[in-house]
Protein backbone atom coordinates (compact mmCIF):
# COMPACT_ATOMS: atom_id res chain seq x y z
CA UNK A 1 0.00 0.00 0.00
CA UNK A 2 1.27 3.61 -0.80
CA UNK A 3 -1.44 5.87 0.68
CA UNK A 4 -0.68 7.99 3.45
CA UNK A 5 -3.39 9.40 5.80
CA UNK A 6 -2.96 13.48 6.91
CA UNK A 7 -5.56 15.22 9.52
CA UNK A 8 -6.76 18.85 8.61
CA UNK A 9 -8.22 21.31 10.60
CA UNK A 10 -11.37 19.91 9.23
CA UNK A 11 -11.21 16.58 7.88
CA UNK A 12 -8.60 13.99 6.32
CA UNK A 13 -5.96 14.24 2.79
CA UNK A 14 -5.33 11.15 1.95
CA UNK A 15 -2.47 10.94 -0.64
CA UNK A 16 -1.52 8.23 -2.86
CA UNK A 17 1.14 7.93 -5.42
CA UNK A 18 1.46 5.60 -8.01
CA UNK A 19 -1.54 3.25 -6.43
CA UNK A 20 -1.97 -0.29 -6.51
CA UNK A 21 -4.46 -2.40 -6.24
CA UNK A 22 -4.85 -2.88 -3.05
CA UNK A 23 -4.69 1.39 -3.07
CA UNK A 24 -7.91 0.99 -4.98
CA UNK A 25 -9.63 -1.71 -2.32
CA UNK A 26 -8.94 0.65 0.51
CA UNK A 27 -10.84 3.65 -1.24
CA UNK A 28 -13.66 1.12 -1.86
CA UNK A 29 -14.07 0.32 1.21
CA UNK A 30 -13.56 3.72 3.17
CA UNK A 31 -15.97 5.51 0.36
CA UNK A 32 -18.32 3.05 -0.92
CA UNK A 33 -20.42 5.63 -2.92
CA UNK A 34 -16.98 6.03 -5.25
CA UNK A 35 -18.14 4.94 -8.56
CA UNK A 36 -15.69 2.17 -9.76
CA UNK A 37 -15.27 3.64 -13.38
CA UNK A 38 -13.63 6.77 -11.44
CA UNK A 39 -11.38 4.59 -9.66
CA UNK A 40 -10.48 2.64 -12.55
CA UNK A 41 -9.89 6.12 -14.11
CA UNK A 42 -7.36 7.03 -11.14
CA UNK A 43 -5.29 4.45 -12.46
CA UNK A 44 -4.75 5.34 -15.85
CA UNK A 45 -2.75 7.84 -17.77
CA UNK A 46 -5.05 10.74 -18.69
CA UNK A 47 -5.66 11.42 -21.96
CA UNK A 48 -7.91 13.90 -21.50
CA UNK A 49 -9.54 16.25 -18.26
CA UNK A 50 -12.47 14.89 -16.48
CA UNK A 51 -15.20 16.11 -13.96
CA UNK A 52 -17.65 14.06 -12.20
CA UNK A 53 -20.09 15.48 -10.04
CA UNK A 54 -22.59 13.41 -7.27
CA UNK A 55 -24.78 14.05 -4.44
CA UNK A 56 -22.12 13.31 -2.00
CA UNK A 57 -18.73 14.03 -3.61
CA UNK A 58 -16.78 15.02 -6.78
CA UNK A 59 -14.15 13.20 -9.38
CA UNK A 60 -11.85 15.61 -11.11
CA UNK A 61 -8.90 14.22 -13.10
CA UNK A 62 -6.61 16.62 -14.88
CA UNK A 63 -3.20 16.67 -17.47
CA UNK A 64 -1.05 19.90 -16.56
CA UNK A 65 2.40 20.36 -18.36
CA UNK A 66 5.09 21.00 -15.48
CA UNK A 67 8.37 20.73 -17.16
CA UNK A 68 9.72 21.66 -20.27
CA UNK A 69 14.03 21.01 -21.54
CA UNK A 70 15.07 22.84 -24.89
CA UNK A 71 14.75 20.01 -27.32
CA UNK A 72 12.69 17.46 -25.24
CA UNK A 73 8.97 16.69 -25.00
CA UNK A 74 6.75 18.46 -22.50
CA UNK A 75 6.62 16.57 -18.69
CA UNK A 76 3.07 16.63 -17.42
CA UNK A 77 1.66 15.41 -14.22
CA UNK A 78 -1.57 13.45 -14.31
CA UNK A 79 -3.12 14.47 -11.21
CA UNK A 80 -6.79 12.81 -9.85
CA UNK A 81 -8.70 13.64 -7.15
CA UNK A 82 -11.91 12.61 -5.23
CA UNK A 83 -13.32 15.20 -3.20
CA UNK A 84 -15.84 14.47 0.03
CA UNK A 85 -17.83 17.28 2.56
CA UNK A 86 -14.95 15.52 5.19
CA UNK A 87 -12.12 14.65 2.83
CA UNK A 88 -9.78 15.01 0.22
CA UNK A 89 -7.83 11.74 -1.83
CA UNK A 90 -5.44 12.58 -4.16
CA UNK A 91 -3.84 10.55 -6.69
CA UNK A 92 -0.67 10.59 -8.95
CA UNK A 93 0.85 8.45 -11.36
CA UNK A 94 4.59 9.30 -10.14
CA UNK A 95 5.87 10.40 -7.34
CA UNK A 96 6.16 14.29 -6.37
CA UNK A 97 6.57 16.72 -3.99
CA UNK A 98 4.40 19.72 -5.04
CA UNK A 99 1.50 18.81 -3.14
CA UNK A 100 3.50 18.77 0.54
CA UNK A 101 5.19 21.59 -0.42
CA UNK A 102 2.31 23.60 -0.89
CA UNK A 103 0.42 22.25 2.15
CA UNK A 104 3.73 23.38 4.19
CA UNK A 105 2.82 27.01 2.50
CA UNK A 106 -0.16 27.93 5.00
CA UNK A 107 -4.10 28.73 4.39
CA UNK A 108 -3.34 32.05 2.35
CA UNK A 109 -5.07 31.87 -0.71
CA UNK A 110 -5.66 35.49 -2.67
CA UNK A 111 -4.56 36.97 1.08
CA UNK A 112 -7.52 35.58 2.74
CA UNK A 113 -6.90 33.42 5.60
CA UNK A 114 -9.02 30.17 5.04
CA UNK A 115 -10.33 26.71 6.92
CA UNK A 116 -8.00 24.40 6.57
CA UNK A 117 -10.54 21.86 4.59
CA UNK A 118 -10.69 19.69 2.37
CA UNK A 119 -11.94 21.71 -0.61
CA UNK A 120 -9.55 24.24 0.18
CA UNK A 121 -6.75 21.75 -0.23
CA UNK A 122 -8.58 20.83 -3.86
CA UNK A 123 -8.16 24.15 -4.64
CA UNK A 124 -4.49 25.38 -3.72
CA UNK A 125 -2.91 21.80 -5.41
CA UNK A 126 -4.48 22.81 -8.34
CA UNK A 127 -3.32 26.32 -8.45
CA UNK A 128 0.42 24.78 -7.13
CA UNK A 129 -0.03 23.29 -10.75
CA UNK A 130 -1.38 25.68 -12.52
CA UNK A 131 1.77 28.41 -11.59
CA UNK A 132 3.75 25.62 -12.29
CA UNK A 133 2.41 25.04 -15.46
CA UNK A 134 2.24 28.80 -16.41
CA UNK A 135 6.88 28.73 -16.04
CA UNK A 136 6.47 25.88 -18.49
CA UNK A 137 4.86 28.80 -20.46
CA UNK A 138 6.96 31.20 -20.42
CA UNK A 139 10.17 28.88 -20.82
CA UNK A 140 8.31 28.29 -24.39
CA UNK A 141 8.19 31.72 -25.36
CA UNK A 142 12.12 31.24 -24.10
CA UNK A 143 12.62 28.62 -26.90
CA UNK A 144 10.23 30.81 -29.41
CA UNK A 145 12.90 33.64 -28.76
CA UNK A 146 15.97 31.68 -29.02
CA UNK A 147 14.58 30.39 -32.19
CA UNK A 148 14.00 33.54 -33.16
CA UNK A 149 17.47 34.63 -32.78
CA UNK A 150 18.61 32.37 -34.67
CA UNK A 151 15.81 32.39 -37.49
CA UNK A 152 18.67 33.18 -40.35
CA UNK A 153 21.37 30.35 -39.51
CA UNK A 154 20.87 28.32 -42.66
CA UNK A 155 23.62 26.88 -41.35
CA UNK A 156 22.05 25.37 -38.58
CA UNK A 157 20.51 21.58 -38.54
CA UNK A 158 18.84 22.12 -35.27
CA UNK A 159 16.77 25.18 -36.22
CA UNK A 160 13.78 22.72 -37.60
CA UNK A 161 14.47 20.01 -35.22
CA UNK A 162 13.22 22.58 -32.65
CA UNK A 163 10.71 24.61 -34.28
CA UNK A 164 9.12 21.05 -34.73
CA UNK A 165 10.12 20.11 -31.23
CA UNK A 166 8.11 23.38 -29.60
CA UNK A 167 5.36 23.00 -32.20
CA UNK A 168 4.73 19.75 -30.79
CA UNK A 169 4.65 20.82 -27.72
CA UNK A 170 2.49 23.97 -28.19
CA UNK A 171 -0.37 21.22 -29.59
CA UNK A 172 -0.33 19.31 -26.47
CA UNK A 173 -0.68 22.07 -24.29
CA UNK A 174 -3.60 23.62 -26.51
CA UNK A 175 -4.85 20.07 -25.91
CA UNK A 176 -4.78 20.18 -22.20
CA UNK A 177 -6.15 23.22 -21.95
CA UNK A 178 -9.03 23.00 -23.98
CA UNK A 179 -9.72 19.97 -22.00
CA UNK A 180 -9.30 21.41 -18.81
CA UNK A 181 -11.34 24.94 -19.09
CA UNK A 182 -14.62 23.32 -19.58
CA UNK A 183 -14.33 21.21 -15.96
CA UNK A 184 -13.65 24.01 -14.60
CA UNK A 185 -16.54 26.65 -15.74
CA UNK A 186 -18.62 23.61 -14.46
CA UNK A 187 -17.15 24.36 -10.92
CA UNK A 188 -17.65 27.74 -11.21
CA UNK A 189 -20.77 27.81 -12.69
CA UNK A 190 -22.60 25.09 -10.99
CA UNK A 191 -24.09 24.68 -7.15
CA UNK A 192 -23.07 21.42 -5.15
CA UNK A 193 -24.06 19.53 -2.06
CA UNK A 194 -20.91 19.53 -0.78
CA UNK A 195 -17.80 21.19 0.37
CA UNK A 196 -17.17 25.00 0.69
CA UNK A 197 -19.56 27.56 -0.56
CA UNK A 198 -16.79 30.11 0.30
CA UNK A 199 -14.49 28.10 -2.49
CA UNK A 200 -17.05 28.13 -5.07
CA UNK A 201 -15.51 31.99 -6.42
CA UNK A 202 -12.30 31.00 -6.02
CA UNK A 203 -12.55 28.27 -9.20
CA UNK A 204 -12.95 31.13 -11.36
CA UNK A 205 -9.83 32.36 -11.24
CA UNK A 206 -8.25 29.01 -11.99
CA UNK A 207 -10.01 29.30 -15.05
CA UNK A 208 -9.24 33.02 -15.89
CA UNK A 209 -5.80 31.09 -15.27
CA UNK A 210 -5.77 28.63 -17.70
CA UNK A 211 -7.83 30.91 -19.88
CA UNK A 212 -4.69 33.33 -20.16
CA UNK A 213 -2.34 30.24 -20.41
CA UNK A 214 -4.61 29.41 -23.65
CA UNK A 215 -4.41 33.39 -25.20
CA UNK A 216 -0.42 33.05 -24.79
CA UNK A 217 0.10 29.40 -26.47
CA UNK A 218 -2.09 30.49 -29.21
CA UNK A 219 0.36 33.60 -29.48
CA UNK A 220 3.04 31.35 -29.37
CA UNK A 221 1.27 28.76 -31.78
CA UNK A 222 1.21 31.76 -34.43
CA UNK A 223 4.61 33.25 -33.99
CA UNK A 224 6.05 30.28 -34.22
CA UNK A 225 4.24 29.17 -37.77
CA UNK A 226 5.39 32.60 -39.18
CA UNK A 227 9.74 31.75 -37.67
CA UNK A 228 8.93 28.28 -39.48
CA UNK A 229 7.67 30.18 -42.83
CA UNK A 230 10.35 32.67 -42.47
CA UNK A 231 13.28 30.39 -41.99
CA UNK A 232 11.65 28.34 -44.76
CA UNK A 233 12.17 31.50 -46.99
CA UNK A 234 15.82 31.71 -46.02
CA UNK A 235 16.36 28.41 -46.66
CA UNK A 236 15.04 28.28 -50.08
CA UNK A 237 16.78 31.93 -50.91
CA UNK A 238 19.93 30.26 -49.89
CA UNK A 239 19.62 27.77 -51.86
CA UNK A 240 18.60 29.48 -54.95
CA UNK A 241 21.40 31.38 -54.89
CA UNK A 242 23.67 28.77 -54.57
CA UNK A 243 22.17 26.94 -57.76
CA UNK A 244 22.52 30.49 -59.54
CA UNK A 245 26.22 30.70 -58.52
CA UNK A 246 26.60 27.08 -59.55
CA UNK A 247 24.61 27.89 -62.99
CA UNK A 248 27.06 30.90 -63.91
CA UNK A 249 30.32 28.69 -62.93
CA UNK A 250 29.00 26.12 -65.58
CA UNK A 251 27.87 28.77 -68.27
CA UNK A 252 31.23 30.14 -68.24
CA UNK A 253 33.13 26.86 -68.18
CA UNK A 254 31.24 25.79 -71.37
CA UNK A 255 32.51 27.77 -73.88
CA UNK A 256 36.37 26.87 -72.23
CA UNK A 257 34.70 23.41 -72.56
CA UNK A 258 34.33 23.80 -75.97
CA UNK A 259 37.83 25.56 -77.03
CA UNK A 260 39.30 22.59 -75.26
CA UNK A 261 37.44 19.88 -76.90
CA UNK A 262 37.88 21.95 -80.38
CA UNK A 263 42.14 21.50 -79.69
CA UNK A 264 41.96 17.78 -78.50
CA UNK A 265 40.10 16.42 -81.56
CA UNK A 266 41.90 13.36 -83.41
CA UNK A 267 42.75 15.81 -86.72
CA UNK A 268 46.31 15.17 -88.70
CA UNK A 269 46.17 19.01 -89.27
CA UNK A 270 44.79 21.71 -86.45
CA UNK A 271 45.50 25.22 -86.51
CA UNK A 272 48.25 26.23 -84.07
CA UNK A 273 48.10 23.06 -82.75
CA UNK A 274 52.10 22.41 -83.75
CA UNK A 275 53.05 26.54 -82.99
CA UNK A 276 55.28 26.32 -80.24
CA UNK A 277 53.35 29.20 -78.58
CA UNK A 278 49.95 27.52 -79.44
CA UNK A 279 49.25 26.15 -76.12
CA UNK A 280 49.80 29.25 -74.45
CA UNK A 281 47.26 30.90 -77.30
CA UNK A 282 44.91 28.52 -76.69
CA UNK A 283 44.79 29.52 -72.40
CA UNK A 284 44.78 33.07 -73.27
CA UNK A 285 41.95 32.77 -75.62
CA UNK A 286 40.02 30.72 -72.82
CA UNK A 287 41.02 33.78 -70.59
CA UNK A 288 39.64 36.41 -72.49
CA UNK A 289 36.51 34.56 -73.19
CA UNK A 290 35.64 34.18 -69.49
CA UNK A 291 36.73 37.73 -68.17
CA UNK A 292 34.30 38.60 -71.43
CA UNK A 293 31.28 36.59 -69.81
CA UNK A 294 32.07 37.48 -66.07
CA UNK A 295 32.15 41.63 -67.25
CA UNK A 296 28.84 40.52 -69.47
CA UNK A 297 27.20 38.82 -66.55
CA UNK A 298 28.34 42.16 -64.21
CA UNK A 299 26.84 44.04 -66.74
CA UNK A 300 23.42 42.96 -66.82
CA UNK A 301 24.23 42.26 -62.87
CA UNK A 302 23.08 38.45 -62.98
CA UNK A 303 25.71 38.51 -59.87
Amino acid sequence: MSYTINNLANGKWIEIEKPSSEDIDFLRREFPTFKLTNLEDSQERVQRAKLDLFEDHMFMSVTVPINYIQGKRLSALEFSFFLTKDAIVTITQEKTDLFKEEKQEGDHVANIRLEDTPSLLAYRFLEKLYDTSSKTVDTLGRAINEIDANILDVRSSSIIRNISIVQRNLIYFTTTLHAAIPCFEELENKSINFGDSTIKEYWGDLVDTLKQQRDLIEDFDGLLSKLAKAHENVLSYHTNHVIHVLTIISVIFLPLNLIAGTFGMNFSYIPAASHFLGFFLAIFMMFLVALGMILIFKYKKWF
